[in-house]
């Protein structure tokens, strides 16, 4: 398990937009979700709002400026899921940056309630991209507010908190390697030389990725986890293929 310390924060891209309206933002929280604690005002300026969330301090704070390109650089690089994003993002002229600072243990709690704030801002402004900071992945602000529409404790925005990369890395040969997962407190997902289809392979690995998270403890070396009987997955705790000084679990169809 990682012991790296996570930084809850969204940026929203925008124009010319001020601060969204407090209150605004209270209401369509507490819309989406009245059973977590309310999101309570602390203090507000023309360029900062500070909340209190139950055991969380939340920062919205407008910066007058881009999102520095090479900050946005990677994130569109790789957003193969919205290969509009550099363009999309091209000509903003300020940005919007949530902060979520939380002691809590439960980091799934902490991502929910950055995505739901996160979701409510975009809302009230012109957005043009998300960038979410735990992954450094990039979004279209329609499709995250699809999402977190949709995201229960059951049915957890996956696609919006983690990057699963596919590929091509023989004929009919496929690898698969996900980022985000550290921000769980879980070791990321690596399959390597599948000849499963692409879309069972994601399909297998989002589920895997959602089980991981959802359980108490992490998946060991030698658990054997699967959507289903005849595509059962045996976890390997093994070097990345990607980086040799970090530790991941490779999943092993049988």
């Amino acid at each position: 398990m990682t012991s790296r310390k996570t930084t809850w924060l969204s940026l929203v891209a925008l124009g010319d937009d001020p601060l969204p309206d407090a209150e605004a933002l209270v209401s369509a929280v507490a819309r989406h979700d009245c059973e977590a604690p309310q999101l309570q005002i602390t203090g507000q300026t023309d360029a900062l709002i500070t909340f209190s969330w139950g055991s969380a301090t939340v920062l919205l704070a407008r910066v007058g400026h881009p999102i520095p390109a090479a900050q946005l650089a990677g994130p569109c690089e790789i957003a193969w899921y919205w290969p509009q994003a550099a363009a999309a993002v091209a000509q903003h002229q300020a940005h919007l940056l949530i902060t979520l600072i939380d002691e809590g243990r439960d980091p799934v709690e902490k991502g929910m309630r950055l995505t739901l704030l996160t979701s409510a801002v975009a809302n009230s402004v012109r957005a043009c991209g998300i960038v979410w900071g735990p992954a450094g992945l990039i979004h279209e602000p329609a499709a995250f507010a699809e999402q977190t529409n949709q995201m229960t404790r059951e049915n957890l925005p996956l696609f919006l908190w983690i990057d699963f990369r596919i590929t091509v890395v023989g004929e009919q040969l496929y690898q698969l390697c996900t980022t985000g997962l550290e921000a769980f407190d879980r070791l990321e997902l690596e399959v390597a030389h599948c000849r499963a289809e692409p879309q069972q392979l994601l399909d297998d690995l989002y589920n895997v990725a959602h089980y991981a998270i959802d359980q108490a403890t992490p998946l060991k070396d030698a658990d054997t986890i699967g959507s289903t009987e005849d595509r059962p997955l045996t976890a390997r705790h093994e070097t990345s293929l990607l980086d040799d000084h970090r530790q991941v679990i490779r999943l092993e169809y049988g």
